[in-house]
């Protein structure tokens, strides 16, 4: 097999890189949720900011569903190309999106847009770059979700400056014991421009980033010669495996704080202090802090394993997002807090990713339906803030998702570490770890 050159090892990674800066916008709507809002709540005053959340839901309730049709893409077509037509199909679907006046029409094709965006290109660069760094997994998975992390960094200060440039302040609309924020003509006029924008920028980033990641192998049959290997598993073997349904419940629970909080923490933090900017700039911070710190979690997870990392990450999360509430009243601690929970909750998607990856080496599509568990979070979360906060209120709230990691421990406690084969007859329930080897324990 041809060895790739350094130049081709290096320009892989970037290319992967800025290329999930595109899929990561996904992540950018605690920033942009409410400008959204705030043009649609001009169109019908009984639309909430709450009712706009749908718009984000979707897009990750069809953003798993994206990922297995990429998935299959990639095997069929290779990674590069099944990423060329997301980009192509999820910026058509996202600039038609722009010129509807009806909120849930425009939640219907913003979602299914941000989903394809995200779901087929993800995935298949970071895949495409594998080959070039066979004992390196962790760490090129992070790379580029780290780039994932620079893309609400990147994107919602592009949103906040071209819809809000002169900062103007939200007027406060309360129900029951939260309350909504919303801005005036001067910022929300300006929103369906700014989409298209986006889209071209979308374009062009995204086809550059592709364009970057050369094949490893010419030798290799395909256009592109990055392929998904064929399946050893099938999808009915993967159902029958205690261990597929324990990585989805970690999905479910370890990620849920993460993304109530990146989803909420500029809404939250403008019921008590009307600074715009501040808040976007927070976001900001936050993701460069996750960008750099999924790296960090890519080594520790290469050095140490997904499970100890998993435990360590949970338990300090715990306490975390117990106190972040109670910081709101000091809008600085409040920005510190957050930024610090961004910088363990980024980790949260990478390491079972990451660990779904070393448990089935030979299949690293049953990521594509583990991460279902992601979408079902976003669903409770949307359903949350419809119906439950209103009238339990944050501080209560918080201390709920607090319970997910707890949730989480001891789910991740009974899974095992690594396995060395599985095969489509082998019910993981009947394996156990003895010093990070595998035994099959006879029933």
């Amino acid at each position: 097999m041809e060895q790739p050159k350094k130049w081709n090892r290096v320009s892989a990674l970037i290319g992967c890189m800025v290329a999930n800066i595109v899929s990561g916008s996904i992540n950018a709507w605690g920033v942009i949720g409410i400008y959204l809002a705030s043009y649609y709540y001009s169109k019908d005053s009984s639309i909430d900011e709450s009712d706009m959340y749908l718009a984000f839901t979707l897009s990750y309730i069809l953003e798993p569903l994206c990922f297995i049709v990429a998935s299959y893409l990639c095997e069929i077509i290779g990674c590069k190309f099944t990423a060329y037509i997301g980009t192509i199909l999820g910026c058509i679907i996202l600039f038609a999106s722009s010129f509807t006046t009806n909120p849930y029409l425009f939640s219907i094709l913003y979602g299914l847009a941000e989903a394809i965006i995200s779901g087929m290109i993800d995935m298949p660069v970071i895949w495409a770059c594998w080959p070039y760094f066979p004992n390196k997994t962790g760490l090129v998975t992070s790379i580029g979700f780290s780039g994932y992390s620079l893309g609400p960094t990147i994107f919602g200060l592009i949103w906040t400056m071209m819809v809000n440039p002169n900062n103007k302040s939200p007027h406060s609309k309360h129900n029951g014991n939260s309350s909504s924020s919303y801005f005036g003509h001067e910022v929300y006029n300006k929103v369906p421009a700014t989409i298209r924008w986006i889209c071209l920028i979308y374009l062009i980033m995204q086809l550059a980033g592709t364009s970057m990641i050369t094949s490893h192998d010419k030798t290799k049959k395909g256009s592109d010669g990055i392929k998904l290997e064929k399946r050893s598993l099938k999808l009915k073997d993967i159902l029958k495996q205690s261990l597929f349904w324990k990585l989805s419940l970690n999905f479910y629970f370890f990620v849920a704080p993460y993304a109530f909080l990146f989803t909420n923490y500029k809404s939250i933090g403008l019921t008590k202090h009307k600074n715009d900017h501040l808040f976007s700039y927070l976001g900001s911070i936050g993701f460069v802090t996750s960008c750099i710190s999924r790296i960090f979690w890519g080594i520790l997870v290469d050095k140490y394993g997904w499970k100890r990392v998993t435990i360590v990450s949970g338990a300090i999360q715990f306490f975390v997002y117990c106190s972040i509430y109670f910081t709101l009243t000091e809008e600085y601690l409040f920005c510190a807090c957050v930024i610090f929970a961004f910088s363990f909750g980024s980790g949260t998607y990478l390491i079972l990713t990451i660990g779904t990856s070393l448990l089935y080496p030979k299949d690293p599509w049953v990521v594509s339906y583990a991460v279902i568990g992601v979408a079902l979070n976003v669903v409770t979360i949307y359903f949350v803030q419809l119906f439950i906060t209103p009238i339990i209120g944050y501080k209560t709230l918080f201390f709920i998702i607090s319970g997910c990691m707890i949730i989480n421990l001891l789910i991740t406690y009974f899974t095992p570490s690594i396995y060395n084969e599985i095969s489509s007859q082998t019910d993981i329930s009947l394996l156990s770890i003895e010093d990070n080897s595998v035994s099959k324990v006879k029933s």
